[in-house]
């Protein structure tokens, strides 16, 4: 595709399968307390044990925002001159883990869930991961679309 947008809204969507999968894996191990689609049933709907349609529409929810935050670090790297590009979407990924806390905070989920030192350290690796892998994946759709045309 030859748009900014929809490259990096791919990327952020693409990226986020494998973190997703990465996230549910360390619940699953008890590694953290909380994983993405939780935190997301928690916002939307109150609700700390989302049933199957509630589950769906999280990873749906969790997705495009996923593609958003994707869209907008492809403007912030070509905002910015492209040296250093996947330090500049580590750094990128880590401050939306921020931003993720930072609306913990507001809508005080770590009260209902009591969020720990390893989910917090568990998300700020996997934001910092999806980071990487979305300039990664933006990367890749930019060179192969040269090669259709």
């Amino acid at each position: 595709m030859k748009d900014r947008f929809m490259n990096g809204f791919l990327a952020g969507v693409v990226a986020n399968i494998p973190v997703f999968i990465l996230d549910f894996s360390a619940t699953l191990l008890k590694i953290d307390k909380l994983d993405f689609l939780h935190f997301v049933s928690i916002l939307a709907f109150g609700d700390l044990k989302p049933d199957l349609w509630e589950s769906i529409f999280s990873f749906f929810v969790q997705s495009m925002f996923a593609g958003i935050a994707g869209a907008i670090l492809n403007y912030f790297i070509k905002s910015v001159t492209e040296k250093y590009y996947y330090v500049k979407s580590l750094i990128f990924g880590a401050m939306l883990w921020f931003s993720i806390y930072s609306v913990d905070i507001f809508f005080k989920i770590e009260d209902r869930v009591g969020i720990d030192f390893k989910t917090a350290v568990v998300h700020y690796l996997l934001s910092i991961i999806w980071g990487i892998l979305a300039a990664w994946m933006i990367k890749w759709l930019e060179k192969n679309e040269f090669r259709k045309g």
